[in-house]
């Protein structure tokens, strides 16, 4: 980033090694009930690098070790016109490492998002909540090295958020 031309500076990685692999797994566990995760790694090492040979060995910039998803959705009556539904989501996300230095690296995050409401065939009334538990993370950062200021340059995510949403079918 060249903050005095508000531009971004990316340099090219001559050659990288990328190795993942992930499990997927739903099931309906009982009338209305529905589970499922997901389990995914990654595994990145920078091969070559012309501009900087250091960093050789090291993984590449924005990528996380391991992620995992998992929650369920409830579906069921409650009239003869009305279904509840209710969904949990949490999703677990290894360590970040932030640049090529792989100095600076973001701890673990945890999230878990829920939501819950009554529809129909024609509407629906939810109160949905995003990180409820408020869990403070970066969705992107860049230190000083890496930045073109001579601060470090991040962006928070979202503290928790809560709504109540609304849908109408014409």
């Amino acid at each position: 980033l060249d903050v005095a031309t508000a531009s971004q500076i990316i340099g090219n990685i001559d050659k990288v090694g990328i190795w993942g692999v992930e499990l997927e797994a739903q099931a309906v566990v009982a009338k209305g009930l529905q589970l499922f995760a997901a389990l995914g790694t990654t595994d990145t090492k920078i091969k070559h690098n012309s501009r900087l040979p250091a960093t050789v060995g090291n993984r590449t910039p924005k990528s996380t070790t391991w992620s995992l998803n998992a929650g369920f959705q409830y579906d069921q009556p409650i009239t003869d016109d009305f279904n509840l539904l209710i969904r949990l989501d949490y999703a677990h996300k290894g360590k970040k490492y932030w640049q090529i230095d792989n100095h600076d690296v973001q701890k673990p995050v945890d999230l878990v998002d829920i939501r819950a409401g009554i529809e129909n065939d024609r509407w629906g009334l939810y109160v949905s909540g995003r990180n409820i538990f408020g869990e403070k993370y970066y969705t992107d950062f860049n230190p000083t090295a890496f930045s073109g200021s001579d601060v470090p340059i991040g962006f928070r995510a979202q503290p928790a958020t809560w709504a109540i949403e609304g849908k109408v079918k014409f």
